[in-house]
């Protein structure tokens, strides 16, 4: 019962916890009564049985002991009427002997009478000798006789004594036999009720277990709310720094696509944006002549258009990479160029040296970088692919996620 009081008021703390409901509760808690019960009520049977069984024990016990008294009561019987059978045998023998005697007694005695009357005494003599032995044969007869009688009814007795103790003793095994299997299906049942207590004891320590664990979660889960409170508060304040970059950004690409839209229709410039990254890109032709790094005058007005709208940004590095073919350099021009890479950088430095000196740009925003033929945008196997790699690109990054990409 004390195992059934605290699954109880487990129950009533999983209740209170949301996680078992009431429902499950009040079914729970009838299925541990009907087991508390049926429980009680085996083991009050089983004591009964207990004690029934030491008294059909004692009971047997004192039946046996009976019933070996009334077999050796017997066997002796038996052996007196062994004895008085014999007896009788030996008497009858000892009547016929007599009877003969008396027969030849009565012969002689007609002889005696015959010849001489002054045997009369004698035989008178003889004649009451007869009868007194007659007399002691009959009375041991009788004697006989009733003993006879009496050990007759005293063994059929003892037979019948006998017999009613083998029944009640046969009785007795019977029921001793049902009593210990009695016994045994209590004990199997009793053994199913334990294993269904052990196995109640393991559900209420899974869900003690559970308990535990699901109160930690909701600690953890408080925590996390807690700590996803804070970062969203941050992450709202970045959001809102976001959008304001990304709304200079656009304002920017707006104003740049406005002041290019003719170099844009013709397909010298092109200018893209992805959030807050905002990138010019321009073909190598509308800034150089063939071979060169100087800027032609075309390149110097694209470039102070985009220098004018530049320097109203402030937030933002403005990166300047230089890309080519894949073509190697001609004879011509390798003792200044060896390869594409020194080409793409030195074209790259001129941009960012006119949008410093002719466009007014701060050159701690300024950063000039070659990249040779390493990052194509099109194929190299046509003369349009390879236009389109030949090109300027200049890109406007913020300089809170560079310092956030370093920091990282």
């Amino acid at each position: 019962m004390t195992v059934v009081r605290a699954a109880a008021f487990v129950l009533i703390a999983l209740v209170a916890a949301g996680c078992v409901s009431k429902r499950e509760f009040v079914q729970k808690s009838q299925e541990a009564d009907r087991f508390a019960a049926a429980l009680a009520k085996e083991r009050q049977k089983s004591d009964q049985l207990a004690i029934r069984a030491a008294q059909i024990d004692a009971r047997l016990g004192e039946t046996e002991r009976s019933l070996a008294a009334a077999v050796k009561e017997r066997d002796a019987l038996r052996t007196a009427l062994t004895e008085s059978r014999a007896e009788a045998a030996r008497l009858a023998g000892q009547l016929a002997e007599v009877t003969d005697q008396r027969d030849t007694l009565a012969r002689q005695l007609d002889i005696a009478q015959s010849a001489a009357s002054e045997k009369d005494v004698d035989i008178q003599r003889l004649r009451y000798q007869y009868d007194d032995l007659v007399k002691d044969l009959n009375r041991q007869k009788a004697d006989l006789s009733k003993r006879l009688t009496e050990t007759g009814a005293a063994l059929a007795a003892a037979e019948s004594r006998a017999a009613g103790l083998l029944a009640e003793r046969d009785a007795l095994a019977a029921d001793r036999l049902r009593l210990e299997t009695r016994t045994r299906e209590l004990g199997a049942e009793l053994a199913t009720a334990k294993a269904d207590l052990v196995e109640a004891r393991t559900e209420l320590a899974a869900a003690q277990e559970a308990l535990a664990a699901t109160r930690q979660r909701l600690a953890d889960a408080e925590a996390e709310l807690a700590a996803t409170r804070e970062r969203l508060g941050e992450t709202r304040a970045q959001l809102e720094e976001r959008e304001r970059r990304l709304a200079e950004a656009t304002a920017t690409y707006d104003r740049l696509v406005a002041d290019l839209k003719g170099e844009i229709a013709e397909g010298q410039v092109r200018i893209t944006q992805l959030r807050d990254r905002l990138t010019v890109q321009l073909v190598d032709r509308i800034l150089f002549d063939s071979g060169s790094i100087a800027i032609n005058p075309r390149g110097r007005e694209v470039l102070r258009k985009v220098a004018e709208v530049l320097r109203s940004v402030s937030d933002k590095r403005v990166q300047i990479e230089g890309h080519t073919d894949n073509v190697p350099i001609s004879a011509a021009l390798q003792s200044r160029f060896p390869t594409n890479w020194e080409l793409s950088a030195a074209r790259a430095t001129a941009v960012a040296r006119f949008l410093q000196d002719q466009g007014g740009l701060d050159p701690t925003r300024l950063a000039a970088t070659g990249f040779g033929e390493h990052h194509p945008v099109a194929s190299n196997d046509t003369p349009e692919g390879r236009a389109q790699n030949r090109r300027i690109e200049i890109v406007l990054v913020p300089i809170a996620t560079e310092t956030a990409a370093a920091v990282e």
